[in-house]
């Protein structure tokens, strides 16, 4: 058997990589969807009120696409990663977030069919 409190410092940095990955890809998308609400949001010579409404509309939709599995596959890895971090493996706690990452296909599935 393999020992893991033995062993912890490669289990440690990768849960620290992973959550840094994590952190820092949440925080570009979150500014960049941010900045792109706030122009859309600006009055736009070149574009008309109507075509603003829809890009605004259609922004939200692709906000609701892509967050989805975003939250579905995280959430789930960032428990992982904390799992690492505090070296408490427990077959429980990891079964619970591999069946929230297995609903992806359904839940993603129904609110692509909802939202378009």
């Amino acid at each position: 058997a393999y020992a893991y409190s033995n062993h912890s410092e490669p289990f440690i940095v990768l849960g620290i990589v992973i959550l840094a990955g994590m952190i820092a890809s949440a925080g570009l998308s979150g500014f960049f969807v941010g900045r792109t609400l706030i122009l859309l949001s600006h009055n736009i010579s070149s574009m008309s009120q109507r075509t603003r409404k829809m890009q605004q509309k259609l922004t939200t939709v692709l906000i609701v696409q892509v967050g989805t599995p975003l939250i579905i596959q995280i959430g789930p890895l960032g428990l992982h990663a904390l799992s690492l971090l505090t070296n408490s493996f427990s077959p429980g706690f990891n079964n619970a977030g591999f069946c929230i990452q297995f609903c992806h296909a359904s839940v993603h599935t129904i609110l692509l069919i909802l939202s378009t």
